[in-house]
C-alpha cells in the first residue's frame, strides 16, 4: 500500500470504527481467510549469485540528503524509460505489479529476478550513483512519504491513538475479551501506520524539490 493510500486514513475521523472492523475480519488462516504465501526465493544469477526478487524487496525510510533527492530525480525519467520497456520485452512480469498502488520504489522491481534485465537496471542505477536497486529503493521510498507529508497536515498518531483507545474503553456494548481483541487491533493498525510517518528532516530536505518531484508524477502520466 502506498503512503499516499494510507494517508488518506489517517485523519481518523473514524479510527475506531476503521480498527473494530479490522479487528472483526477473521484471522489469517482461520474461516477461509486468505493466507499470505512466503515471500518467493530469489532467482539465481549467472555465477550462482541470487538476486532480488520483487517478492523479497521492502522498501525502507532512510535519511535523505540534497544529493540523494537530486539523484533520484534525475535518475528517474531513465529508469522509468528502462521499466517501458522491460515491459514490452516481458509482457508477464509487467503485469506483476502496479506502481501507482505500491509506489515509484517498485518501478522496476519485476524485472530483479531477471538476470539480464537486472544487470542492465544495475548499470543504470551506477550512472547516478546508486549502488543497488534496493538503495535506490529505499530512497524512492522516502521521497515519496516525505514529498506527501509535505503536502498534507501533519498527524499527531499518538494523539489519535490514545482518542481510539479511549473510545474503545467507553464502549459498553463489548465484552472484556472483544475489547482486548480491537485493543490489539489498534495497537497494530498504529504501529504500521508510524512507518509512512517520514523520518526526522526528510520533509524539509524534499521541500525544494517538490515542484520536480511532482513534475516526475505528471511526466509520467500519473
Amino acid at each position: 500500500m502506498s503512503a499516499a493510500v494510507l494517508r488518506q486514513i489517517l485523519p481518523f475521523v473514524g479510527v475506531l470504527a476503521f480498527a473494530a472492523a479490522a479487528a472483526a475480519a477473521p484471522a489469517p488462516g482461520a474461516g477461509g481467510a486468505d493466507v499470505k504465501a512466503p515471500p518467493a526465493a530469489a532467482a539465481p544469477a549467472k555465477g550462482g549469485v541470487a538476486m532480488p526478487a520483487a517478492a523479497n524487496l521492502q522498501p525502507v525510510q532512510v535519511l535523505l540528503t540534497p544529493d540523494l533527492v537530486e539523484r533520484f530525480i534525475q535518475s528517474y525519467p531513465e529508469l522509468e524509460a528502462l521499466s517501458d520497456q522491460l515491459d514490452q520485452r516481458h509482457p508477464a512480469a509487467a503485469s506483476g505489479s502496479d506502481e501507482e498502488e505500491e509506489g515509484p520504489e517498485y518501478l522496476l522491481a519485476d524485472h530483479l529476478s531477471d538476470p539480464e534485465d537486472a544487470a542492465a537496471i544495475d548499470k543504470l542505477l551506477a550512472k547516478h550513483g546508486f549502488s543497488s536497486y534496493v538503495e535506490w529503493a529505499n530512497v524512492a521510498h522516502s521521497v515519496s512519504i516525505a514529498a506527501d507529508a509535505a503536502d498534507s497536515p501533519p498527524n499527531d498518531l499518538d494523539t489519535q491513538k490514545k482518542q481510539a483507545l479511549a473510545e474503545l474503553e467507553a464502549d459498553k456494548s463489548m465484552n472484556a475479551d472483544e475489547k482486548a481483541a480491537q485493543r490489539e487491533e489498534i495497537e497494530n493498525q498504529f504501529a504500521a501506520l508510524t512507518e509512512f510517518v517520514p523520518l526526522p528532516g526528510n520533509v524539509a530536505v524534499v521541500k525544494p524539490f517538490l515542484s520536480r518531484i511532482r513534475a516526475l508524477d505528471t511526466d509520467s502520466g500519473d
